[in-house]
């Protein structure tokens, strides 16, 4: 009997949570065609049932509140709280009631008081922030986190939580502190904090802010290396190299790195052709570091900016290329026969062939390398590289395609490999085979090397503009010509051809990289003021064509570095700013304009401490 009765039970209840179930169903159809009216009268029945309310709430408010049935609204709430206490989603909801009600301050006494009752609760504190952001209140999810933080008495607590909600709302600069705190919780953080931040800091005044933001954390806080990381970061951003290496000294120092984190930074600066900070940083290194492997990498790249400041100083110093391979020449003979030792006999074969116009040591130099079975594969490959270019001075083109060919095969899908293959395609264009250059450049546009990927894109497009409506290519091929002569240092020749096409294709695609190699060859025989006189024409006459904005920033630096008009490159680099704010040398313009306006945190480290100290 008992059985029977429990079975009928059983029966009953089942039949009810059916009836329940479509009932449910039936007003939720009801609400999503848009009769309300029906929905709200089977929705209040419902929600009778403390079982239904989980299943009927965000409905069945919405209707109490679109119909501004606030008392209705109360009252089911109450119930809800009360069925679900540890529900806080309910909770939350009863102050939106009293805001729905024009009741603002109502519902900031209520939620302050929520926020106050949960902030020991974890779990209810994030899940009432998440809510928080639903119903778009912001304002009171920082607040629950806060909140729940001082609590906690762990100052750094919801700091990846709050810099989110601070994205959210674009305030940056309480973004950018969270995120500092983020990476205080763990340094393994502070690589996703920098990546993050890449991509959130597109503006200069975005880093410049931060930088100074992080100097008062680095002077309150001289022992913590997470801001130090984080100012050599935005240092780096913001190409600002000797701001750079003064916090890696730093930390190189704290942390006994031995000089290894400033090597970097110097390497950084050299690739990005500061070459005076790039020395002061290996001077330091050289004098502080005498007896480790960094001492030898760091006299090396000294030597190798030095090198590269001497050849952009124009006209260039041929005395200081005579001091040049004396250094290192003494570098070799110091330190026997390794990776460095060799690199730098490339280097100085190099500086034999192009600036003392000794083929022939250079020659025998790089064929020694060649065949020295203790060079490693990479720098064979360079020397052979370097051979085919001497060749190509030599005129003796055929030879440099062999070497070329070579290195491209053997180092198949490598840089080097890429690298073979676009000068390939360069020396085909030279000689007007620009089929041949063509089909190399079209492989070579999807190379692994952005940076290859990047010339042999615009070489591709140089030669398809330049063929399109001229069937004969004839001034394309003229010009390639002028290309190959520049390259094998016939400058005269070179000139008189520029000046002759000039006249010949006056309004051709081709008219303003004439005048740009012009202006290089004022600026090489020490003409500055005609080089940035051709220049401007680039930029007045062809203020449309890229290379506008180079042509102008080059301008600027004429007159920064070799007319000595500070006054002048300080006006160009402002009005560059202005002109061409897109440009890849817009960084470069701005920090330059920021030296010459005296700004406090750029230092001059010809004029700052001693980068010995």
């Amino acid at each position: 009997m008992r059985q029977t009765v429990l079975v009928f039970l059983l029966m009953l209840i089942g039949s009810q949570l059916v009836a329940q179930s479509r009932d449910v169903q039936l007003a939720n159809q009801y609400y999503g065609r848009g009769d309300v009216d029906k929905a709200k009268e089977l929705y209040e029945k419902l929600s009778k049932n403390a079982r239904n309310i989980p299943l009927i709430h965000n409905n069945y408010l919405s209707i109490l509140l679109d119909f501004e049935d606030f008392k209705s609204a109360q009252k089911y709430i109450d119930r809800a709280i009360k069925s679900y206490p540890d529900n806080t989603h309910y909770a939350v909801d009863k102050g939106i009631i009293y805001l729905a009600m024009g009741n603002d301050q109502k519902a900031d006494q209520y939620f302050k008081q929520l926020i106050e009752s949960i902030a020991e609760d974890n779990f209810k504190s994030r899940r009432t922030v998440q809510y928080f952001m639903v119903k778009q209140l912001a304002d009171y999810a920082v607040l629950t986190l806060s909140t729940a933080r001082y609590y906690s008495g762990d100052p750094m607590m919801y700091s990846l939580d709050l810099a989110n909600i601070y994205r959210s709302q674009n305030k940056k600069d309480l973004m950018v502190l969270e995120y500092l705190n983020f990476a205080n919780q763990n340094p393994r953080n502070l690589q996703y904090v920098k990546n993050t931040l890449q991509n959130l800091l597109t503006e200069q005044e975005d880093l410049e802010s931060l930088e100074l933001l992080l100097f008062d954390k680095v002077q309150q806080f001289p022992d913590n290396d997470i801001y130090g990381e984080m100012l050599i970061w935005v240092n780096l951003q913001l190409q600002n190299f000797y701001g750079a290496f003064i916090q890696a000294r730093a930390i190189d120092r704290r942390q006994q790195l031995g000089g290894a984190k400033v090597l970097n930074i110097g390497m950084i600066a050299l690739n990005n052709d500061d070459y005076k900070v790039a020395i002061d940083i290996f001077n330091y290194l050289v004098a502080n570091y005498p007896d480790s492997y960094v001492n030898i990498q760091a006299r090396l790249y000294r030597i190798n900016a030095r090198e590269q400041l001497v050849k952009t100083t124009y006209p260039v110093d041929l005395d200081e290329v005579e001091k040049l391979i004396a250094e290192y020449e003494s570098f070799i003979q110091a330190f026997g026969d390794n990776r460095s030792t060799q690199q730098a006999k490339l280097n100085k074969a190099m500086l034999h062939a192009y600036y003392q116009d000794d083929k022939g040591q250079a020659i025998e130099i790089l064929e020694t390398l060649v065949k020295s079975p203790r060079v490693q594969p990479n720098l064979k490959a360079e020397a052979k590289l370097e051979l085919a270019d001497i060749y190509l001075l030599n005129e003796e083109p055929w030879e440099s395609t062999l070497l070329y060919s070579q290195v491209d095969k053997e180092m198949k899908e490598s840089a080097l490999g890429y690298e073979a293959k676009l000068r390939n395609a360069k020396l085909a264009y030279y000689r007007g085979d620009f089929k041949l250059a063509q089909s190399n450049l079209d492989i070579l546009k999807l190379a692994t090397s952005r940076e290859i990927a990047n010339d042999a894109l615009r070489l591709s497009i140089f030669i398809g503009s330049n063929t399109m409506l001229d069937t004969t290519n004839e001034a394309l091929q003229m010009y390639a010509g002028i290309e190959l002569m520049l390259f094998q240092n016939k400058d005269a020749a070179a000139l008189s051809q520029i000046k002759l096409m000039r006249e010949e294709y006056k309004g051709h695609s081709l008219e303003p990289h004439l005048i740009f190699l012009q202006a290089e060859l004022a600026k090489q025989a020490g003409n500055h003021l005609e080089a940035a006189t051709l220049l401007y024409i680039i930029f007045y006459q062809f203020k449309t064509h890229y290379l506008a904005s180079q042509a102008y920033f080059e301008m600027g630096k004429i007159y920064e570095e070799q007319l000595n008009d500070p006054a002048k490159a300080r006006e160009i680099y402002e009005d560059f700013l202005k002109v061409f704010p897109g440009s890849i040398y817009t960084a470069e313009a701005r920090k330059r304009f920021r030296i010459l306006r005296g700004d406090a945190n750029y230092v001059d480290p010809d004029t700052s401490e001693e980068a010995f100290n």
